[in-house]
């Protein structure tokens, strides 16, 4: 298991490199390395799962996981390409089993939570390296930039390691960079939402010079991320993404100049609504081939509106099962651990939105974000044991 461990080093940093290359460059030999290391690590995954399912089994979410993952398996039949179906769901598997693993590394003493953070700073390093790299030659003006959202989704770790903005700063700034930097409208709103939440939640630990400095760092970085989007924008000669920051975007009324994607998901309901197919939807990536492109295959943006199009009601109550699921864990936890269990509320803040207007479950840095659900809960364990 330690080999294991310390190939983690190695692999984690390589799939988001090859992951992000892959997205700009579409060179098949890069593409299919990281699709064959995360094959390997699927394959890790789910032979741990099996050897240690009798700790695997005390993961809290690990239940929840097991039953949206069958549904969704058996959903597989419905696609119209039923092995490329499958290699989508495989995606959702290996961040499932993976966060399984997580759990029982910890449990049992294989990693630590020291450990798992030098991965994730060799993570962020990379993607800050890529990230500035493709800002300076233009690349960043593509549509596709994986770093936005893996930066995005270690957030929930990198508060939890900071207690309260105080230590390990770099990784967290490098990583707000990031964010900014690609200039993802999403990610960005996503990420000062959740500090905003992280913030209020523990207003009371924080002082009065904190909060003022805060508030200066705050507007100044509204200030920069303005400044970046306005430069990355006027000196761009892609119209598609110059349209994406053009205050047109935000009138959701009209499909022909916003981003339209309001107005896709009242279609979407509509469609599934009429339809009568109430409990199970169209069918697994059913949106995908109604809607699809010449250039690509069509996305939902959203699993919340995707899920009630192609699986209907059963799938809508997995997404909202799944948030009921954090609320309790989040209600439990706060008896025992006030400081950290406002971590679980930054999570659910990501996830939602990203749920929301994005896309998450079939992401391949998942397993990043649901991370910290194994990282806290075992966390909790440890400290109960020694109390």
């Amino acid at each position: 298991m330690k080999i294991i461990v310390k190939s983690f080093y190695l692999i984690f940093p390589t799939i988001l490199l090859v992951d992000m290359l892959s997205g700009f460059f579409q060179i098949s030999v890069v593409t299919n390395l990281g699709r064959l290391l995360r094959i390997f690590l699927l394959v890790v995954f789910l032979i741990e799962n099996i050897r240690l399912y009798s700790i695997t089994k005390y993961f809290v979410f690990s239940r929840y996981f097991l039953f949206y993952g069958l549904f969704l398996f058996f959903r597989i039949p419905t696609d119209i390409y039923v092995m490329t179906g499958f290699w989508e769901f495989s995606k959702l598997l290996y961040s499932i089993l993976g966060i399984n693993v997580l759990y029982a590394y910890l449990k049992i003493g294989v990693l630590d939570f020291d450990e798992y953070f030098d991965i994730i700073k060799i993570c962020v390093y990379t993607s800050i390296i890529f990230t500035v790299f493709s800002y300076i030659t233009g690349l960043i003006n593509e549509d596709y930039n994986l770093a936005a959202y893996f930066n995005l989704f270690i957030t929930p770790i990198l508060l939890y390691r900071s207690g309260f903005y105080k230590k390990d700063r770099l990784p967290f700034v490098l990583s707000m960079f990031s964010i900014i930097a690609t200039l993802k409208r999403g990610a960005i709103l996503a990420f000062f939402l959740a500090n905003i939440s992280f913030i209020v939640l523990n207003i009371k630990k924080f002082k009065l010079k904190q909060t003022i400095v805060f508030i200066i760092v705050s507007i100044f970085l509204f200030q920069g991320i303005s400044l970046l989007i306005n430069n990355r924008v006027n000196s761009s000669s892609n119209k598609g993404f110059q349209n994406r920051f053009a205050i047109e975007q935000f009138d959701v009324s009209n499909p022909e100049t916003s981003d339209g994607r309001a107005i896709k998901y009242i279609m979407m309901v509509t469609d599934w609504y009429d339809s009568g197919n109430y409990f199970l939807g169209f069918g697994n990536r059913a949106y995908s081939y109604s809607h699809d492109s010449p250039n690509r295959l069509s996305r939902p943006h959203s699993d919340i509106f995707g899920h009630i199009y192609e699986h209907g009601l059963v799938g809508l109550l997995f997404i909202l099962g799944l948030y009921f699921k954090i609320l309790y864990f989040y209600l439990k936890l706060r008896k025992f651990d006030k400081n950290n269990s406002s971590i679980i509320i930054v999570f659910l803040v990501i996830l939602f939105l990203t749920n929301l207007y994005s896309g998450v479950m079939y992401s391949t840095n998942l397993f990043f974000l649901l991370s910290i659900l194994p990282l806290i809960q075992s966390d909790l364990e440890k400290k109960l044991y020694y109390a």
